[in-house]
Parts: structure tokens; sequence; C-alpha cells
């Protein structure tokens, strides 16, 4: 298997990042004990498809995969053929590196929907994260070229180009990405490790800071 992909797992820096901001969140909750293990279960068991999704985004977002795979295996009971629901999902299995999960539930949704960018992005990443860089640069073209606001297929890029040493055309890819999602840290940690690796280290220090920043 190939190098992981950049966003398949935060590194071990990373975590122990967002573990600090979770250890303070709980010292917060430990005075409401209804706040959020109650809550949780309440999204799990609930029938609001709308709010599974917010629910199962912001698990997303601070890391708790596990709880994310629930609230998204829920929706997509609720509603088999919606395929933003699959694809979250298979974007969870992605990040906790379940390959063969996210590759067949991308993949379906790729040739159910071929129109569908975020399809093959999340497939185009899966690609990469098992090493299968030629076909995975075929598949994040795909995704582009249906919409150019891609975002996530343009950090698969940029770490393709990363991986074969082409630093120059990753921190370019890299930024194209965090222009169309500004909100995603993964791609700042990313692309200020990419540029700290150019020697552009002003570059890498407001990426990093802006990883912080938004987690």
């Amino acid at each position: 298997m190939g190098p992981p992909f950049f966003y398949a797992g935060i590194n071990d820096a990373t975590r122990r990042i967002r573990s600090f901001s979770l250890l303070a969140l709980t010292v917060l909750l430990l005075s409401s004990p209804s706040a959020l293990a109650y809550g949780d279960i309440q999204q799990v068991n609930s029938n609001d498809f709308r709010r599974l999704l917010k629910a199962g985004d912001k698990l997303v977002r601070r890391g708790e995969y596990l709880e994310a795979e629930k609230i998204f295996m829920r929706a997509t009971e609720i509603d088999p053929n919606h395929s933003g629901a699959k694809l979250k999902l298979a974007f969870v299995y992605l990040k906790q590196r379940r390959l063969r999960n996210a590759y067949e539930l991308s993949l379906s949704v790729a040739k159910a929907e071929p129109k569908n960018s975020n399809a093959f992005a999340i497939l185009g990443a899966t690609l990469l994260s098992a090493g299968r860089f030629k076909e995975a640069r075929a598949v994040f073209f795909s995704a582009i070229r249906l919409n150019k606001r891609e975002a996530l297929a343009w950090a698969g890029y940029g770490m393709l180009d990363f991986y074969e040493n082409r630093i120059s055309d990753s921190i370019s890819n890299l930024s194209e990405a965090v222009f169309h999602d500004s909100d995603e840290p993964d791609y700042y940690f990313s692309l200020a490790q990419v540029s700290a690796r150019a020697e552009r280290y002003k570059e890498a220090a407001d990426a990093y800071n802006r990883f912080l920043v938004l987690l």
C-alpha cells in the first residue's frame, strides 16, 4: 500500500492538537451531563434526515469518525438513494482508512451519477490512499472537469504532486483547494507541510495558523 492520503487520518501531532481542544471541551461538558452523549444517541435514533447530516458533519470536523459513521449509516437507512449521504459515509470510511468500503461506495455513486464531481473526488482520494497514483490522477481530472470548484480533487492533485516531488505544482494545487474551500483545516495543514518543504516558511506559518484557527 502506498503513502497514506493526506487527510485519510491526520498525523499524530495534529491529533494531539485536536485532543487538547477536545479536552477543554470535555471539561465544559462535565457540568452538563445531558449535553454530548445523550445528544449523540438522540441523533443516531433521529428520523430527521437533515439533522443527521448536520450532526455527522460536525463529528467529522471533530475527528469523531466512528460516531459520524453511525449517524451517516442511519441517514442512508432513511434514504437509501441519497447520494450525498452515501458520499459522506464513504468519506468517513476514507478517513478511517477503510479503503475497500470507501472505494465501493464512491464508485457506486460515480457509476449511478456520472456527473457527480464529489463522487469522483472521493474515489480519487481513495485510490491515492491505496497508492494507485495513475488511476487517482485520471479520476481527479474527471472530478475537476465536471466541477472546477471541487476542492477535494485539487487537494488530491496537490498531494500527488508532492509524492512525485513536484513541489511547486503541489503548492499551486493545494492553494487552489484552499481557495475553493477555505473552511477545511486539512487543506491548510497539507499546504503548510509542502510550503515548509519548499522553504517558504512565511507561507507555511500562515497556513499552520489558519489550520489551528479552524480546528
